[in-house]
């Protein structure tokens, strides 16, 4: 998945002749004519009125429609309500995901189709999504909340809150057994707590340079604060600090996923279990 608009660049563009290509936040108007044939082929498969009628339910869109052409005018009025419908559809209908990626893709959308999960996701670099899909092979815990902050991080109806605060638990899930294994919970805090108390020799990070407590306790200091807790205000949470919030917790996640943080004494703590 590229983070550039429409992948290489044009002739003109890389000679300074015309401006750099930007994503475009709704329908691109130079895809609407494939993107609409894309919705008729996929309506045209099965009931058409009959799931004409179920879109028109399921998003509560404000006009009627029976056929897909009633659908397709009614949608072009509103980027939203049609970038809506491709999530709905995209979630609900996995046969028809890459094909209307590839489209969104090559047309410089900022929306991308979530080929393993569904509905549409913000343009992320490919580096990042990489990270994501190897953090989502850890513990189920971790990966569900993981989940979560990138549905709320770059979903279509965003939240930092919420992704601020389910990456913050998703790091929580999967450092849990490494730093506080004795514990029934381990929280941010009380793991950074824990990790400044230790003694040295009790973690391992592979191809770490530095001291592997230090290096565990560095990553951690780096991750904020969710809003809301240790009396800050959840609603000052803002999307782009969650966003990076988000970054760091799937870089630590995925980090657990591949073995690269381990408890030295693990083999030592699963005996006395």
């Amino acid at each position: 998945m590229s983070d550039r608009p429409g992948g290489r660049p044009p002739l003109s563009v890389r000679r300074g002749k015309r401006a750099p290509f930007e994503f475009v936040e709704g329908i691109p108007e130079h895809a609407r004519p494939i993107i609409n044939t894309w919705l008729h082929d996929v309506l045209y498969g099965g009931d058409t009125r009959g799931d004409v009628w179920t879109l028109v339910s399921a998003l509560r869109l404000p006009f009627q429609a029976s056929y897909t052409d009633d659908l397709i005018s009614g949608l072009s009025q509103d980027d939203d309500l049609y970038l809506d419908t491709l999530d709905f559809i995209t979630f609900t209908l996995p046969q028809h995901r890459e094909p209307l990626d590839l489209h969104l893709r090559v047309a410089g959308s900022a929306w991308r189709v979530d080929l393993t999960d569904g509905g549409l996701r913000r343009v992320v670099p490919d580096e990042a999504l990489e990270t994501y899909k190897k953090a989502l092979d850890t513990a189920p815990s971790a990966a569900q909340h993981l989940s979560g902050a990138w549905e709320h991080a770059f979903g279509r109806h965003p939240d930092a809150g919420d992704a601020w605060g389910d990456a913050i638990r998703a790091v929580e899930a999967a450092l849990h057994q490494i730093i506080s294994p004795a514990h029934a919970k381990g929280t941010l805090g009380s793991m950074k707590s824990e990790l400044r108390q230790a003694s040295g020799g009790k973690f391992i990070i592979r191809a770490a340079g530095a001291d592997p407590k230090d290096t565990l306790l560095g990553m951690l200091e780096a991750v904020p604060y969710e809003n809301g807790r240790h009396g800050t205000e959840r609603s000052r949470a803002d999307l782009d600090t969650a966003r990076i919030v988000v970054f760091q917790a799937t870089a630590l996640v995925a980090a657990v996923g591949e073995g690269l943080i381990e408890r030295a004494d693990a083999e030592s703590i699963e005996g006395e279990s």
